[in-house]
Formats: structure tokens, C-alpha cells, sequence
């Protein structure tokens, strides 16, 4: 079975195992998360080796280009000598610029980035505080029509970063922030096309449906549904910026010629 070297040991892989669970059988604490590719946390640089295409999903060509891949779908087919990923490449700096309450157990968080960020409707950060503590938040803005990053936080019973959010975090700290991530987002450019968004609850996928209804609204009328219409506690933020018609309805269709678009979540 193939070896991976890290932190100048070797360690022998398992039939099947990827490099993180070789790591962490091992006793290594590697950063991760979700273990599925999405989050994109344990990322790490193999600079000597080729690693399989599957591992590279979802990364910026730059840094396929330097041998960045994601360590928990990464089946190493020959030895590979991996390395922590470099905070310069992937994580820059962001100032906490104001925190509100939306719902008893939701809050807007709103960032200011040390460099201007480019983003579509629909993708995710990773957020890491200082103790290195880092979670993935699907963005609650809209570029060019927000001036800062929005997040809307939903408290987690032993959450750690969330409860930090609500009870520790102060305004003018700074945290870091990789990405943006994901592929599934909005387009401009076809606004006749008929969407129907499915989600429920905070976070992914209801975030980003979110902004492509705000996004979708730059362009034209939309139509907000939900059971019952009091569940959508965004509708303000979107009645700010273009009138919705609200109604009700009991089940989900699909009519002919329309697109379903339901993001997985992050």
C-alpha cells in the first residue's frame, strides 16, 4: 500500500484509506470537517507528487497548480509526501464590522475584508478565528449590491464558534476568511428563466437561495412561497430592494421547461 509522508514521518496506508484517515489513524491532527470534500478545511499541498483529479474538485486553478488537493478524497496511487497548506495562499484577513439579532437563535454577522473579494450568489467562506477554530458559512450578501460579507449565524446548541459569535465575539476583532467556495451559484445573463428554490432552516442550502432571489430580483419580479409565509424571516431584507408577492403553499412542483436548483448542503 502506498506511504504518506508528513511532518517527517511515514506512515503506511490501508486498502481504500484516504491520506486524512491515514493521518488520523496515525495520531496526526490535521485540520477538517465535514470529510466529503465540501468544506474545503483540511486542504493540503503535495509538492513532490501527483495526486488523483478527484482531489483537486472544486479547487481554483491556481492552486490545482501548486499542488493543492483535498486530503479526504485523496487514495493515494503511489507514495506521496504531503504539507500543511500556507495561510498566505488560501486565508486573508477580515475585520468584524457589526453583529444583530434577526430570530431568537439567528444573527447577521457582517465582515470587512483586507482585500476586495469577488464571489457569486450562492457560495461559502471558511471562517477560522485566532485558536484556529474554523467553521464554513454560506454568504447572506449579494456582491455589488452589499457593502460588506453577511453571514446569518444560527446558534447551535454546543456549538463552538456560533455561541462564541453570539456571546464573545466584539466588533473590531478580526478573523480570517478562505474562498469563496462551492459551484453552485447564480448567473446573471437569463432573466427569463424560471427558478424554483427548495430549502428550509439557516445556513446551506437557504442562504443561498437567499441571494439568488435578491440577485434574481435585480433583474425582475420574483414570487416568495413558503408554508406558512411567516417562516421566510428574510422577507425584509428582500422587500428592501424589490417588492415580493408571498403565498402559501403545501407541496413543491415542477412545471415544464423550469430548472430546479437546490443547493447541497456545505
Amino acid at each position: 500500500m502506498p506511504d504518506v509522508q508528513f511532518n517527517d514521518s511515514v506512515y503506511h496506508g490501508e486498502p481504500e484509506e484516504s491520506v486524512l484517515d491515514t493521518l488520523l489513524r496515525n495520531g496526526e491532527k490535521p485540520n477538517y470537517s465535514c470529510r466529503k470534500g465540501s468544506c474545503l478545511n483540511c486542504m493540503m499541498r503535495a509538492p513532490d507528487d501527483a495526486v488523483p483529479k478527484k482531489s483537486q474538485a472544486g479547487l481554483r486553478d491556481t492552486l490545482r497548480s501548486q499542488g493543492y488537493f483535498l486530503p479526504c478524497l485523496c487514495v493515494p496511487e503511489s507514495d506521496i509526501r504531503v504539507v500543511e497548506a500556507e495561510d498566505a495562499a488560501l486565508y486573508q484577513r477580515a475585520v468584524i464590522q457589526s453583529r444583530e439579532l434577526l430570530a431568537l437563535d439567528v444573527c447577521r454577522v457582517t465582515l470587512e475584508p483586507a482585500t476586495a473579494l469577488y464571489y457569486h450568489t450562492g457560495q461559502f467562506l471558511n471562517m477560522r478565528r485566532n485558536d484556529e477554530l474554523c467553521r464554513s458559512y454560506s454568504l447572506a450578501s449579494v456582491l455589488n449590491l452589499d457593502r460588506h460579507l453577511e453571514f446569518h449565524i444560527k446558534r447551535l446548541p454546543g456549538g463552538q464558534m456560533s455561541n462564541w459569535m453570539f456571546n464573545d465575539m466584539k466588533i473590531g476583532e478580526s478573523v480570517d476568511i478562505q474562498g469563496p467556495n462551492d459551484s453552485c451559484f447564480y448567473l446573471l445573463g437569463a432573466p427569463d428563466q424560471s427558478l424554483l428554490l427548495i430549502g428550509t432552516g439557516t445556513g446551506r442550502p437557504l442562504h443561498p437561495m437567499r441571494c439568488m432571489t435578491a440577485t434574481a430580483a435585480r433583474c425582475g419580479s420574483i414570487t416568495a412561497h413558503a408554508n406558512p409565509p411567516a417562516s421566510i424571516y428574510a422577507i425584509p431584507c428582500l422587500t428592501s430592494r424589490r417588492p415580493l408577492q408571498i403565498s402559501a403553499i403545501r407541496a413543491a412542483f415542477q412545471e415544464k421547461n423550469r430548472r430546479v436548483a437546490a443547493p447541497v448542503a456545505g
